[in-house]
């Protein structure tokens, strides 16, 4: 079997050769290097071999160091192509040895092949490659979908089918309890992961090397935790600061960060001359930084770490004599991964990497474009722009997951921002709130510019709909959860917003939905959905379509089978309708299919302006604020109020002249709570033409109520005091976030046979979406 594994391991490692120095082209995102049995074999084969080296290796010179890989296998080929692979026909294995820092895995869109790749060459050559363990070799920091993704591509690639995925998985995880903790490399340089320890008596190398029985999971640092179990938190999690002694982590509880003081007394008590470690991008934004006067490097190997961070990737060359030559990776440049899209931009022509690259050619002879080709192509790999788009869509998740992770938090701080309640900031305080609430491990202000978060026009920030805009959806399922009723809801209230002339007048909207008593009943709105949606419509579908328009009305969500106001229903089902037609949205960008009618489809109109959506979007936020107690009920009293005030005639519609005097009215009532340029820009005919023209989705001339509720409705209608999203994001969510313990919990069921009941049951899952 010996003779087996080592004929799949060199397989392995040539056909990634042989690809990496070939054409360029989509093999690098079906890439199926090894079945699962083959994977189990050589898993098998790394533990047998790891068993006989220590916690804490020894490791001559000269070696190559390398940092974070985090799954971008493209990096790890991109450098064993520019120093030559290690390989025994082509290579330098027999003269160089090979350091690599841990964090192979999560993040990036290759971790499984990354790790193939690394245990490939573990087998053909243990003498010459040495694997450390990082804090995210951890079995249950693989399955936490906010920072992990191991565990999701393990079961994605290799299945469910016989269990096969999940036993990949635990033998991977099991391999990983067996990596080394650190390296000394020729009695001269410590290298490690993190960092160094916090306890001031010594004794770490004692204590790291004592650390012999290691579990697949990294212990918690808490008062109760043993000297060795410290140790082995502090090598894996650790970082440098430029204080002086020990001081707690911002990256969690129990962790810490280690000052100049603490790596020269550790050098000194250890005769030791250089600290080399990884764990996160240098602060510099290259691949490599000195710090501690000199004392230690930081190493970081994956380049443009999740697509957005710009940083150089970097690995170490140490050579006899004590010299450390870095080698740089150059990563795509930020302006070329300007295609990043949560919400799409409206109007995709005026986002700012578009205008600059329409400046560009217009300023560019021909032969300064041909130059400018050249040097694009001598700065970036083969293949970038492919590449670029994979990690573009790993940004996203990463900062979906972050935002809707500390919505609250980062709702708390942008309200005290907002000191006059406005709903709006400036960029600035937009840009700080991100990066105190989560940390700058993403460039928010340019991600800013991408998404166009500002107002094209005032240039603040609505923080409401930009929180609005990430949100935890149920996908997957054999028959797609709930999505049915949604969509149905969706189609409705379109087909309700199309109505023409006198059909959508407030006394044949009160007649229609409510039958004649102002509220709608269960058995109203089966007849409503049957009238508008087809005789199809069961009763039990009906009650559902209640049960869901409900679950979107949180805080004020009213039982199933109360009457409510047909007013308050309306203001529910634009609500429902606006969530549903993000979802579609997001869909699309990602570039999943959909089928059926889509909310979004049965909106006819105008493409608003940027202008217009800036009048629609203050004035909407001020009309919902005032006197609204954040439900819907109160909100869509206030709405009716102000439409009946301005309907002069009294015939249930808005007359193109009654409309342009409510916008009048209304601008002049907010004059002092609006921006300058908003007032000052709004007081013309053709102006306000323009925006009747934007709101008459029906285009009869008139507007009705339901095209003024959808016209002033701001995406989060809460008034302050917290950001409360709605019962089924709250559902959501909760399931999200504790995504790792659930699925912990489920594989502990399923082991015991308390699963196997539903073990054939389609699944969806929860995901951030934007």
């Amino acid at each position: 079997q010996h003779g087996e594994v080592e004929a799949i391991a060199l397989r392995i490692v040539r056909r990634l050769m042989e690809l990496s120095n070939g054409e360029r082209s989509d093999w690098r995102y079906n890439l199926n290097l090894a079945t699962g049995r083959e994977v189990l074999l050589l898993c098998g084969s790394v533990v047998e071999i790891l068993r006989r080296e220590d916690s804490l290796v020894q490791v001559p010179l000269p070696c190559r160091v390398y940092g974070d890989i985090h799954g971008q296998l493209l990096d790890l080929l991109e450098f064993f192509n520019a120093f030559a692979w290690p390989d025994k026909r082509r290579g330098d294995i027999w003269s160089m040895s090979y350091v690599f820092l841990g964090d192979f895995v999560d993040r990036g869109a290759y971790s499984c092949d990354v790790v193939t790749l690394l245990f490939s060459l573990k087998i053909l050559y243990p003498k010459k490659i040495f694997l450390v363990r990082g804090n995210h070799e951890d079995r249950l920091l693989n399955m936490d979908f906010n920072c992990g993704g191991f565990y999701d591509e393990v079961i994605s690639k290799y299945g469910r089918v016989n269990g096969t995925g999940a036993l990949v998985y635990e033998k991977f995880a099991r391999l990983f309890a067996r990596l080394p903790l650190a390296t000394v490399v020729d009695s001269q340089i410590f290298v490690v992961h993190g960092g160094l320890s916090r306890n001031p008596a010594g004794g770490f190398l004692r204590l790291l090397g004592a650390s012999r029985n290691r579990a697949p999971e990294i212990p918690a640092a808490s008062a109760y935790s043993s000297a060795v179990d410290l140790a082995f938190v502090d090598a894996m999690w650790a970082d440098p600061q430029d204080a002086p002694r020990v001081a707690p982590n911002p990256r969690g509880a129990g962790l810490i960060s280690f000052g100049p003081d603490v790596t020269a007394r550790f050098l000194a008590e250890n005769g030791l001359g250089l600290v080399i470690r990884s764990h996160q991008v240098p602060p510099n934004n290259e691949g490599y930084c000195v710090m501690h006067n000199g004392k230690l490097i930081t190493v970081f190997s994956a380049s443009n770490y999740c697509g957005l961070t710009g940083n150089t990737g970097a690995v170490l060359v140490l050579r006899p004599g004590g010299t450390v030559e870095p080698t740089l990776h150059w990563a795509p440049p930020l302006e070329r991964l300007a295609e990043v899209a949560i919400e799409p931009p409206e109007d995709a022509a005026a986002t700012p990497a578009a205008v600059r690259r329409g400046r560009a050619l217009q300023r560019q002879n021909t032969a300064g474009a041909v130059e400018n080709q050249l040097k694009q192509a001598e700065a970036s790999p083969k293949g970038t722009s492919d590449r670029a788009g994979r990690l573009e869509r790993e940004v996203l998740r990463g900062a979906a997951r972050l935002i809707v992770e500390r919505k609250q938090a980062l709702f708390s701080y942008w309200e005290e921002c907002d000191r006059l309640k406005k709903g709006f900031i400036s960029q600035a305080a937009w840009d700080e709130g991100l990066r105190v609430v989560l940390g700058d491990s993403i460039p928010w202000k340019a991600m800013g510019r991408t998404l166009r978060v500002d107002d094209s026009l005032t240039r603040d920030v609505d923080y409401r709909r930009f929180l609005g805009r990430f949100r935890v959806v149920v996908v997957g399922g054999m028959a797609g959860g709930d999505r049915w009723a949604e969509e149905l809801l969706g189609r409705f209230y379109g087909r309700l917003l199309a109505l023409k002339g006198d059909a959508g007048s407030l006394e044949e909207l009160e007649g229609f939905l409510g039958g004649g008593d102002g509220k709608v009943s269960p058995a109203d709105a089966l007849e409503a959905f049957r009238w508008v949606l087809g005789n199809y419509i069961t009763e039990e579908q009906a009650t559902a379509l209640l049960r869901t328009l409900a679950a979107h009305a949180a805080p004020d969500p009213s039982p199933v089978g109360r009457s409510i106001g047909v007013f308050e229903f309306l203001s529910r089902l634009d609500v429902c309708f606006q969530h549903q037609a993000g979802v579609v949205k997001h869909q699309g960008a990602a570039g999943a299919g959909t089928t059926g009618t889509t909310a979004g489809a049965a909106v006819p109109g105008k493409e608003p302006s940027p202008w217009a959506r800036s009048v629609l979007s203050h004035l909407g936020r001020l009309l919902w604020m005032e006197d609204a107690e954040g439900s819907p009920k109160a909100g869509s009293a206030r709405m009716l109020e102000v439409f009946r005030y301005f309907d002069q005639d009294k015939d249930g519609l808005l007359q193109r002249e009654e409309f342009a005097q409510a916008v009048k009215t209304l601008l002049a009532e907010y004059r002092e709570s609006l921006p300058d340029v908003l007032a000052a820009d709004t007081a013309s005919d053709e102006r306000i033409s323009e925006l009747v023209s934007c709101v008459d989705l029906s285009g009869d001339g008139l507007v009705n109520y339901l095209e003024f509720l959808h016209a002033f409705q701001p995406v989060d209608r809460t008034p302050g005091r917290g950001l409360q999203t709605d019962l089924m994001e709250q559902i959501c969510t909760t399931i999200w976030t504790n995504k790792p313990s659930l699925l912990r919990t489920m594989q502990i069921l399923e082991e015991s046979g308390g699963a196997g009941a539903g073990a054939g049951a389609g699944g969806g899952g929860a995901a951030p979406a934007a």
